[in-house]
């Protein structure tokens, strides 16, 4: 039995996505070596995505008023090779620049996708935490058509917004259908 490499599965939840909404048969894909970053072209112009992915996932139930809803939230961590990276060298005049947060439960039963800019990105990650990494948080109330990102220092109002429904974004139609997110079957 072939094991699947978990940055694999992350890329291809991603990928699947592009493919399964996508307009236009005439979609580009290009990789790296390390498989995290991903170049495609829409009808909604060219994109150059640094893929970041965490199994870190949580969801907590929170009393709201009178109403219970659910808090799914997840951080990222990012190293000081993978910050200068972006800062320095990812970048692409002829691209719209992303980054991709895909994120799921342990058992990678539930997968949800996340994209900001690069330059939000680059906000969020203009401070180190205490022991040294830079983080984007990220979070969401059931019900809420925005998942909340944010970096170290922020305070409660300075939050990036991501739809859940990135479709739009990135030119891809899903055909009259709700957005999905991505499940294991």
């Amino acid at each position: 039995m072939i094991r699947i490499n978990k940055t694999d599965y992350f890329m291809g939840a991603f990928l699947n996505t592009i493919v399964k909404y996508s307009k236009e048969r005439a979609i580009n894909f290009k990789t790296s070596e390390n498989t995290k970053i991903v170049e495609f072209t829409t009808q909604a112009g060219d994109f150059k995505i640094y893929i970041k992915y965490s199994t870190s996932l949580e969801e907590v139930e929170m009393k709201i008023g009178y109403e219970a809803r659910l808090k799914t939230s997840c951080k990222f961590l990012f190293f000081d090779s993978e910050y200068n990276y972006l800062k320095d060298s990812f970048y692409s005049s002829d691209k719209i620049n992303l980054l991709g947060l895909v994120f799921t439960n342990d058992r990678l039963t539930k997968t949800h996708i996340a994209l900001i800019s690069l330059e939000d990105a680059m906000d969020c990650l203009r401070e180190k935490t205490r022991s040294g990494l830079r983080r984007i948080s990220i979070y969401r109330l059931s019900g809420e058509p925005y998942f909340y990102c944010y970096g170290v220092g922020f305070k409660d109002y300075e939050h990036i917004r991501s739809p859940v429904d990135f479709t739009n974004l990135l030119g891809l139609d899903f055909y009259d259908r709700p957005y999905e997110q991505l499940r294991l079957l």
